[in-house]
Formats: structure tokens, sequence, C-alpha cells
């Protein structure tokens, strides 16, 4: 159960998370100081008691003073860079994916709607309907924002549901094995993190800054080989098997959990 400084801390990084993307939308923020935001917003997330789950316990049972020391300090030396790493991420991986009419929706309803099956065969029921209702949200809105749009979504929205689904996936139990539960993550997200892990290494290897933007992302390939909606589709379908892949693992004993998320990691990057 969450105190109230902890849900404080939680919906204080969510609100500032609106805020930029809404400052962004209207008067295009620097990538730095929206980097910058971010951070904070993440450090906020991990106060409200959300890490990743490498210690000994579970996120819930630590106090509101994640940061301050909660955790070990052997732990929290890597726990909590990672877990800001993780939350920044996927804050970031969620803005870039939404470069197409109603991708970015579909693909983060197929990550929430994933989870929450990961959390319902965990027996998570509050968890689950969190996740479900998200999903609801998401394919309400999806009518109105595939294309043609009548409803953009804008940084206001990406950067807002990137950090409720970071926050989401880190919110209860993914796998009894600590190591595979870490490997579960970037699997069930694992169309926006393969963009954004290919966007990194093209614009390093063109010496370019990472902020920089390009139209060599996957959607956008896809669209020169095709159409817009098709590749939205597509990129809907692939969404749908990384989520089925991360639940598979979620439920396999820990030997076959591997290989599937070998096998997944080898195909994901060879598509790539």
């Amino acid at each position: 159960m969450k105190t109230a400084s902890q849900s404080l801390s939680f919906w204080g990084g969510a609100a500032i998370m609106l805020a930029t993307g809404y400052w962004d939308d209207k008067h295009a923020l620097d990538a730095k100081a929206k980097f910058a935001f971010q951070l904070v917003a993440a450090y906020l997330l991990l106060h409200s008691g959300t890490i990743l789950p490498l210690s000994g316990g579970h996120a819930d049972a630590l106090s509101p003073d994640v940061v301050a020391g909660a955790l070990p300090f052997s732990e929290a030396l890597y726990i909590i860079p990672l877990s800001m790493l993780w939350i920044v991420g996927i804050i970031n991986a969620v803005n870039l994916i939404d470069g197409l009419d109603g991708l970015a929706t579909g693909i983060i309803g197929i990550a929430f709607l994933a989870c929450a099956a990961l959390f319902g065969v965990k027996g998570e029921i509050a968890l689950t309907a969190v996740g479900i209702v998200m999903a609801g949200a998401l394919v309400g809105f999806l009518p109105h924002n595939f294309k043609p749009a009548t409803i953009f979504m804008g940084d206001s929205g990406s950067l807002l549901l990137g950090y409720l689904l970071a926050g989401y996936t880190l919110q209860g139990p993914l796998h009894t094995d600590p190591v595979l539960a870490l490997l579960i993550l970037p699997v069930l997200l694992g169309v926006p993190i393969l963009d954004t892990g290919t966007a990194i290494v093209r614009r390093f290897a063109s010496a370019r800054t990472t902020f920089a933007p390009d139209r060599r992302h996957v959607h956008h390939r896809l669209v020169d080989r095709g159409t817009e909606q098709g590749a939205v589709l597509t990129l809907y379908g692939v969404g749908a098997w990384f989520g089925s892949a991360a639940v598979l693992m979620g439920v396999l004993p820990a030997v076959w959990g591997y290989l599937l998320a070998g096998g997944t990691a080898v195909v994901a990057v060879v598509w790539a």
C-alpha cells in the first residue's frame, strides 16, 4: 500500500511530464531541457517506491525515501541508476515511437495489456485491473488517433504515457527468478526499445547527437516500403508478438524463459 507521500511523489512526476509535454507542444522545448525534466520526474517516481526488482524486497515494501537510504548502500549504487535509466529510457522510447498516426497509442495499449496479463497470472488482481483500464482508455482513443487522425497525442500525451507505463511495469512481480524478471521488461516493450536502440546506434555511428531527429526509424522505413496504415498494423503485430513472449517468459520455468528471451532477442535484432 502506497503512503500519502508516495502517492504525491508519483503523481507529482506525472504532472511534470504532462506539463513538459504541453510546453514542448506549444513552444518547442529544447531537447536537453526536456531530458532534465524527465530526470526530475524519474527521481520522483523512485521516491514513490517504484524501482527495478533487483533487491531482496519489492518496491512496495520500501519507505518513501527510497533514494535517501531505504536501500542498503551496496544495492543503491546500481539499483537507483538502473531504475532511473529504465524510467527515462521508456519515456523517451514512447516519445520517439509516436511518429505515425495511431502507432504509439496501439503499442502502449498492447504493452499495458500484456503487463496486465503478467500481473494477472501472478494473482495481482488490482494491478491487472489498472492495466486493463489503461488499455481500454487507449482503445477508446485509437479511432480518433488512427490515420486520418482527428486528435493527436502530442508530447504531452506520449511523455505522460511513457512515464505511467514505465512505472506500471515495476509495480508487481514478473517472475520468481530475479534475472529473468529483469529480462522480461525489455521484451514487454520490445518495439519502442528496439526502435530507440537502433536510433542511438545509428546516430553514434554517423557522429550525430543522439537528440538529432531523423526519418530512419523503423516505422519510417516500413512506410517507405508500403503504406502508413500498413506500417502501423505491422508494428501492432510485432508489439503483440513481444507482449506474448513476455507473458510466456513470466509463466515458464526459468530455463525455458531464458531460452525464449534469447530467441526473441536474436529474431528482433535480425529483423531490425
